[in-house]
């Protein structure tokens, strides 16, 4: 843990709302301490995921449009780990610890098809916003798969937990039969960034969850979802730090 530029990301991120400490961590050992090991790990895998999927340094118009792109897709994705971690703090979910990474590694799929075709799936995305098709559809038509099957074989060969796989999977096609509660939590948390408009998953379509969800999920009656904004907002605009000075305007 020798680069200070890294220990300066876990340390903003771990300050942020998204844990909510009450006084300020200023070390890794202090961290370790307050979150436990296999916390700041999935921090340091998170950061090393978000560097993997790095836009291009290029300053091409056809890199810029990508690098767009690419950024509204992390975007969504940091949103969607942000609200996921808050329905798991409320749902007081065992592995809280995977909640975040759970939810910022849903999309990877595209991720790979924006870093390894940029060109080609910027086409997809034009596409999709121009001719309103459907995301899975033109993905499909472009390569022969969907980036959730991109994103399964990847969390596979990552040897990520298999709740993480399991919800990099399902986070579209939730089932009861097939899914588990991190998986009902990263569906809905995905719904959740749509509607929210925090950064841009790029599909048309906002899917209402799956009805079953609510009972998996065991909702606590008391806690309307609308009440969580101002806390995921606020949480979403301070981990965006994690991409550094790749942002665009948010």
């Amino acid at each position: 843990m020798q680069d200070q530029a890294t220990v300066t990301r876990i340390l903003k991120i771990i300050n942020s709302p998204l844990y909510g400490m009450t006084t300020k961590v200023t070390s890794i050992s202090k961290s370790i301490m307050l979150l436990g090991i296999n916390e700041i790990k999935n921090i340091i895998l998170s950061l090393s995921i978000v560097d993997f999927f790095a836009p291009s340094d290029e300053n091409s118009t056809q890199n810029k449009n990508t690098n767009k792109y690419m950024v509204e897709i992390w975007k969504h994705s940091i949103a969607v780990g942000v609200i996921n971690h808050q329905l798991g703090v409320i749902l007081k979910i065992r592995d809280l610890e995977n909640c975040f990474i759970a939810g910022l590694t849903h999309d990877i799929g595209k991720l790979f098809f924006i870093t390894s075709f940029p060109s080609l799936y910027s086409e997809v995305i034009d596409e999709v916003k121009t001719r309103q098709i459907d995301l899975y559809t033109a993905e499909r038509n472009a390569f022969g798969f969907d980036h959730d099957t991109v994103g399964d074989f990847l969390a596979k060969k990552w040897k990520l937990p298999l709740t993480i796989q399991n919800a990099v999977k399902y986070h579209h096609r939730y089932n009861v039969n097939n899914s588990d509660k991190l998986s009902a939590c990263v569906h809905l948390a995905n719904t959740m960034a749509k509607c929210m408009s925090l950064g841009d998953s790029f599909e048309n379509e906002i899917i209402q969850p799956n009805e079953e969800i609510w009972n998996v999920l065991n909702w606590p009656i008391n806690i309307p979802i609308y009440s969580l904004r101002n806390v995921i907002v606020n949480s979403y605009r301070q981990s965006l730090s994690m991409l550094g000075n790749r942002t665009i305007e948010t």
